[in-house]
C-alpha cells in the first residue's frame, strides 16, 4: 500500500472514530474537536505505520514539529484529556496484530531502565525461545565490554560471548 493509500485509510478510520468529517480533519480550522482529530490521525499514522514526521506533516500541510508535538500530546496527555483518552483507546483497540503487540512488548523491555541489562537480555531470550523454539547455546551473542586499565585514561574494548 502506498503512503497516500495509507493516509486515506487512516483519515477514514479517524473520521469514523472521532465523528469529524474528512474535510474538517484536513482543514486548517482550530475548533477543538478538529484539532484533536488531527492529533489522533498523527498518533495513528506514527504508531501503526511508523510514518515519518515530515511525510505526515506534508500530507496535513503543517510543520514536522507540529506533528511531533501532536503525537507527544496524545501519548503524554491521554490520561488527563478525556476526549484524547477516548479516541486513543479506540485507536489502540484497532491494533490487534500479534506481531505488533510482540514488537511493542520487546521494545518496552529494551527501554526499561529500572532493571539491569542482563535482566533485560534474559527476558528477551526467554521470549525469543518461546516464539522461535530453542536457541542453541553454541550461538553466543557478542557483547562489548569496555574496561579502563589502572592508571590509564583510555578504555579498552573487548568482545565476549554471553
Amino acid at each position: 500500500m502506498t503512503r497516500e493509500g495509507i493516509f486515506k485509510e487512516a483519515v477514514k478510520t479517524v473520521s469514523e472514530i472521532t465523528g469529524v468529517s474528512k474535510t474538517d480533519i484536513l482543514s486548517k480550522n482550530r475548533y477543538r474537536i478538529n484539532v484533536n482529530a488531527r492529533k489522533i490521525l498523527i498518533y495513528f499514522l506514527r504508531d501503526k505505520y511508523n510514518m515519518g514526521w515530515t511525510v505526515m506533516a506534508n500530507m496535513l500541510n503543517m510543520n514536522h514539529a507540529s506533528a511531533i508535538y501532536s503525537y507527544k500530546y496524545v501519548v503524554n496527555n491521554a490520561e488527563y484529556d478525556k476526549d484524547i483518552r477516548v479516541f486513543k483507546t479506540r485507536i489502540d483497540a484497532i491494533d490487534d496484530s500479534n506481531n505488533m503487540r510482540l514488537r511493542k512488548h520487546l521494545i518496552s523491555i529494551i527501554k526499561n531502565s529500572t532493571v539491569s541489562v542482563d535482566t533485560r537480555l534474559d527476558r528477551l531470550i526467554e521470549i525469543i525461545r518461546d516464539e522461535k523454539g530453542n536457541i542453541s547455546q553454541h550461538d553466543l551473542l557478542q557483547m562489548e565490554d569496555y574496561t579502563i586499565p589502572k592508571g590509564g585514561g583510555k578504555a579498552i574494548k573487548k568482545m565476549e560471548g554471553v
